[in-house]
């Protein structure tokens, strides 16, 4: 039981300092197939107005293709403190939301060229600097939240999303898990890694690089979070990954081999 006790506050502790908080230094490693998204936004632009108080955005647009232009309205909520106030409206179906930081920064996006919906996107920086984009649908007869991603995330425009965290930190860059929308929202896919260990990679040289020696990855890995160190670009040699959250297969500690042959656990801080 004390094992126990002592594996679930090192994951505590360690989703502390991991979610929530704003990637420091890592790269946005793009994928073939895939652009960051804010290279898909839509060339669009909503009248935006802004008071002490909150942003006011509005907008035309068919969001549904029916061939008619719906009426977005939306009042972003400088400090938020309830969900009243704060709301996203089409064609008078109205939704209250919460977000931490607007800058009243709101985009046209296309998730999916193969359906008819074009999705609306705000900015948002979050409670702890973590910026993101929360995502919403307008079908024509409700309007729904898909769902939300990070700054950095990537779009293949064919309905999947790439969050930084599932996006290695390597090149060639390769991803963990992926978000795709099902009922309208976004659901979490994983996938198998195999096929990437035993492999070659770069890191490029960075500043934030966290490595412990050890012959062999452990089982449990309570990850010291001092002495980072910078690394120049180097090549190395993809082990194996540790996945701290069980299902969670965010991508941030590497068991890899140095090119002198030396073995062990590469983590980079992502925590403010």
């Amino acid at each position: 039981m004390k094992k126990l006790i002592t594996i679930i506050t090192v994951l505590v502790l360690t989703m502390i300092l991991m979610i929530g908080c704003k990637p420091k230094e890592k790269p946005v490693e793009i994928i073939e197939g895939f652009k960051p998204i804010k290279e898909s936004f839509k060339d669009y632009k909503f009248k935006v107005s802004e008071d002490k108080d909150a942003f006011t955005i509005k907008g035309k647009f068919d969001l549904n293709n029916d061939g008619k232009k719906d009426e977005i309205n939306l009042r972003l909520q400088k400090e938020p403190k309830t969900l009243e106030g704060t709301y996203i409206e089409i064609n008078g179906i109205k939704r209250e939301i919460y977000i931490d930081a607007p800058n009243g920064e709101v985009k046209l996006l296309d998730l999916d060229k193969n359906d008819e919906f074009i999705e609306i996107a705000f900015f948002d920086n979050g409670p702890s600097d973590d910026p993101q984009y929360h995502i919403y649908r307008y079908d024509g007869k409700g309007l729904y939240e898909v769902g939300n991603v990070d700054d950095k995330a990537l779009l293949n425009g064919n309905g999947k999303a790439l969050p930084s965290v599932y996006v290695s930190d390597f090149k060639p860059a390769f991803y963990s898990s992926w978000l795709e929308i099902k009922d309208n929202k976004f659901v979490l896919k994983n996938k198998s890694i195999d096929e990437y260990l035993g492999k070659n990679y770069v890191l490029d040289r960075r500043k934030d690089v966290f490595f412990v020696p050890m012959k062999e990855m452990p089982k449990e890995f309570n990850p010291p979070w001092d002495n980072a160190r910078e690394f120049q670009t180097t090549e190395l040699t993809l082990l194996d990954v540790y996945f701290p959250y069980g299902n969670e297969k965010i991508l941030n500690f590497y068991f890899i081999e140095l090119p002198n042959g030396e073995k062990g656990m590469m983590y980079f801080w992502i925590g403010d």
